[in-house]
Formats: structure tokens, sequence, C-alpha cells
């Protein structure tokens, strides 16, 4: 594997004269850092290959068959004469990371492909990196299913199990009301309580739950939930029935704040 310093990453930015060169954003090293941590678990796999993008320094050339018709394969010529011959389109944060393994052999898929020109190029680069990503809100109702994940994510992932609870549990006073992607009738964004739950494991009551999934399913949930009784109680006639459009009681500004 390369080091970073030998790999082509045409970062971004303008010259003195205000144009426009390159189009990678710049690496991110907690997200690299992520990566690496997880190549280095025994089970990790890397599924996604890296994209590359040959700009001149490559050929492919049909390979005939015994019977002399066109084949299905080709052969790569990569010339590496100049320098590293291709720009790295799709993987400069997996790239990195795997440079950065010490003590492992780790096999990864390449992709490659030629460009006539830069123009190609970019163009390229904005069709592959223009995928639509996963929704945040299923990828967060997704978390509570999943371990081992890094702390970023299992964070929010105590918040969601603590959701999920209280949109599905009978007798929770918001049973039914958050809106997920398995619920997308709910009145609340599950983002939302998801905040307010994750301010609380850190800076309010339900630290005191935080290190047991069991009491913070049984007590977090009950404490959450007769907190927002009180509320439906208190302001009746500003919940009942009521949308983020006409209550801020359920609005995400109005969650945050009673929470």
């Amino acid at each position: 594997m390369q080091s970073p310093d030998s790999a082509i990453f045409d970062v971004a930015g303008r010259d003195a004269g205000g144009t426009l060169q390159g189009f990678q954003r710049p690496q991110i090293a907690g997200h690299i850092r992520e990566i690496r941590d997880y190549l280095e678990k025994p089970n990790a796999i890397l599924p996604n290959p890296i994209v590359v993008a040959f700009t001149g320094a490559a050929t492919l050339e049909p390979l005939l068959p015994l019977n002399g018709a066109p084949g299905r394969f080709s052969r790569l010529t990569i010339g590496v004469a100049a320098g590293p011959p291709a720009w790295i389109v799709d993987g400069q944060q997996r790239f990195t990371a795997l440079s950065e393994l010490r003590g492992r052999e780790f096999e990864v898929l390449v992709s490659g492909f030629i460009c006539e020109s830069g123009e190609e190029l970019q163009k390229q680069f904005i069709l592959i990196n223009n995928t639509r990503p996963l929704p945040k809100a299923l990828v967060y109702e997704l978390l509570p299913q999943v371990s081992d994940l890094p702390r970023r994510m299992s964070n929010r992932s105590q918040a969601a199990l603590i959701t999920e609870a209280l949109n599905y549990r009978p007798g929770s006073a918001l049973r039914a009301l958050i809106r997920q992607q398995t619920n997308p009738k709910g009145m609340i964004r599950d983002t939302v309580l998801q905040r307010v739950i994750m301010n609380s494991l850190t800076d309010g009551a339900l630290r005191l739950y935080a290190d047991d999934d069991r009491l913070l399913l049984d007590r977090g949930v009950r404490l959450v939930s007769e907190s927002f009784h009180a509320v439906k109680h208190v302001f009746e006639d500003d919940s009942d029935g009521k949308t983020p459009k006409t209550s801020r009681l359920v609005h995400g500004a109005g969650i945050i704040a009673m929470g």
C-alpha cells in the first residue's frame, strides 16, 4: 500500500487568481481514525472499492481468445515512470486509513477508469459522489440493533433505543407520536427527541442510568414518558392534536426547551 504522500489527492482549492482547482474534499482526521480502528478489528471487511481515474498513463487493449473473436477481458497497461499514474476519485479517507495499518495485510478492491481530459475527470467525480446517502433517521433507527460501533454512533445508539421504546411501548406519553422511517405519520421528529435524550445522558437525569441499558429502558424511559405526560396535562390545549405548525410544544424548538 502506497503512503498518502505518494498518492494523488487533488484537493479542491483556488489559485491566486481565484480559479477553482481540484475536486477532492480535505482529509478528515477523525473519520480516517474511525476507519483505521475498524479495519484493525479481526472481523473487519471493506466491500467498497477505491475508485481511481487514469488520465493518460494507462491504456486498455482487448484480449482476443483463441478463435480470434473479441473477448470479455482486456489488458490494462499502467505507466509509472512519471509518478503516480492515477487520481483517487472516491475512497481517499479509506486509502489513508489503510496506509496507516501496521502489521496486517488487507485485500482491497480497486475500480478504475480512463479519462480523456480533466473535464471528464471532474464530471465523473461529481457523478460518482452524488449518489443519495441513506437517510440519517433510518441509520439512527437501526443503531440499537448493532454493537461495537464508533463512539459517536454508540452515544446516539442509546438515545435511539429510548426513542424506540417511547414510540412503541404501551402507556408511553409519546406512543406513535414520534416520526421515524417506520412511523412517518408521527408529529415529533425522532432526531430532535434523540438530541434531548443525549443531552440528558451526559448532563441530566438520564446519566444515572447511562451505564446500564436495562435500567435505561426501564427507569429512563419511564422518566422521559412521565415528563411528557406532565407537559401534556398542564398544557393540554397546546398539545393534544397539535402539529409543529400549530404548537411550539411539538415543534423541535419546544421539545428541546422542555427537555
